[in-house]
């Protein structure tokens, strides 16, 4: 149930619930004691009548709690002295209220903060959010033994030693920390699957990464200082994924990422050594800033799916380019190219081709090289002209024109009669629509 503490509404209610003035609120008919509950405070302003409500605190199966706009001196204590009395809460999230990018009363520590006293007693903590706080690491944190999941955003400068006792730690999300460096605590957590990093003065990942044998996906955001990744990482057989945001450069791996399927990058001014990443089957650009793809992009032939969004610069890739034995999908929206690429002509096995939104001026004779495309999608190009060469791809049952400039389409399309229907898409398009009415095995859209 989402409560509005100012109001005292219930907002999203998940119980059957009676409610005549703050009083009676938390009156319940029919409250199932053997379902859990997620409850949602949101503490701006709060009624203290709504806060002092014993029935509130009384409800013990409440298993997940989110706290928002979480302020020391609205709650006068009242959310603090009961909060232990969820004692099968599992989930905490609190999100501190903020002004701009400054909390009010900034100035208080986690130590000082009462909300931290209170952690040590939720033996059954397994997830804990805390968005935006001030001050030192609270190391009450590193005694909840059962955490399997952390994220934390705030700007401590080291983490205790004790983190490295979260055994059953999974997920860990470590936002605007100004750590100089990776503590070796870290690399104690030795089930970590996810690793979130967004600290923007750590400037290497040491070899000890390796010790994270579980680690199966890797995000760094905004670490500008970080130029390479450490041979170690290629050694955990796990790690699949990695996302890379807002850097100016793509770190260089020393070793080959072998193990490495999916790679995420936005807005990432340098992507150069795209080409080190061998092993990527499913490649994810946003927002790149070369003119030009990197010439070692075609060492990529494990490549399976590639996509590419909101890249403007991007006006071509390197001549000569093999073919990619193993492209089924290509998605490329909002670049520069003013052409298909070639290397994808070459790239028999491709299923699905997408190029939107870019500058595409007409459709080259290789198309018809792609016998096993089934998906062919422009829109929002400058093609003029629809060649009778589109019949050639047989197995391609959707096509999307919408909005170019087409003002010719070729008979043979015009006259198609095949077995089964082909839809093609030429809204938004000068070319008249007459011819089509008597083909039903053409839907024109």
């Amino acid at each position: 149930m989402l409560i509005n503490l100012e109001t005292g509404e219930i907002e999203k209610p998940e119980i059957r619930l009676s409610v005549s003035d703050a009083d009676d609120l938390f009156k319940v008919e029919g409250l199932d004691r053997n379902v859990d509950y997620e409850v949602h405070l949101n503490m701006h302003r709060p009624r203290p009548e709504v806060l002092n409500n014993e029935a509130l605190w009384a409800i013990n199966n409440v298993v997940s709690l989110t706290v928002t706009t979480y302020r020391p001196e609205y709650d006068e204590g009242r959310l603090l002295a009961n909060l232990c009395r969820f004692t099968r809460l599992r989930r905490l999230e609190v999100w501190f209220q903020c002004y701009g990018n400054t909390r009010v009363g900034e100035e208080i520590s986690p130590h000082q903060d009462p909300l931290f006293d209170c952690l040590d007693a939720m033996k059954n903590l397994e997830s804990i959010t805390l968005r935006p706080f001030h001050g030192a690491f609270p190391e009450v944190i590193g005694e909840l033994e059962g955490l399997t999941e952390l994220d934390i955003t705030a700007e401590f400068t080291s983490l205790p030693e004790n983190i490295g006792k979260l055994k059953h730690l999974k997920t860990l999300k470590v936002t605007n920390a100004k750590l100089s460096s990776l503590p070796e605590s870290i690399f104690r957590l030795s089930n970590l699957e996810h690793l979130y990093l967004r600290t923007p003065l750590v400037e290497e990942i040491p070899e000890e990464v390796r010790r994270l044998k579980q680690l199966r996906r890797l995000e760094l955001f905004g670490m500008d200082a970080l130029a390479a990744f450490p041979r170690a990482l290629g050694e955990l057989e796990h790690l699949a994924r990695m996302d890379v945001s807002y850097m100016p450069a793509l770190p260089v791996p020393k070793g080959e990422l072998v193990h490495l399927d999916t790679l995420k990058v936005e807005k990432v001014e340098d992507i150069s050594p795209v080409g080190q990443y061998t092993g990527v089957s499913y490649l994810s650009l946003e927002k790149i800033k070369n003119e030009t793809f990197p010439a070692g992009f075609s060492r990529l032939q494990n490549l399976a799916s590639f996509y590419i969004e909101d890249s403007g610069q991007l006006k071509g890739f390197p001549d000569g380019l093999p073919p990619f034995p193993n492209l089924r999908v290509v998605s490329f929206i909002k670049t520069g190219l003013k052409e298909i690429p070639g290397f994808l002509l070459k790239s028999t096995r491709l299923e699905s081709l997408s190029i939107e939104n870019a500058q595409v001026a007409r459709l080259p004779e290789g198309l018809s090289n792609l016998s096993n495309l089934k998906n062919l999608s422009l829109p929002g190009n400058n093609i003029e002209v629809l060649p009778a060469s589109l019949m050639d791809l047989r197995s391609c049952s959707r096509m999307d024109f919408h909005s170019n400039n087409i003002r010719e389409i070729a008979p043979e399309i015009l006259n198609y009669r095949g077995e089964t229907s082909l839809r093609i898409s030429i809204g938004g398009n000068p070319v008249r629509k007459e011819g089509f009415e008597n083909n039903s095995t053409i839907i024109i859209q």
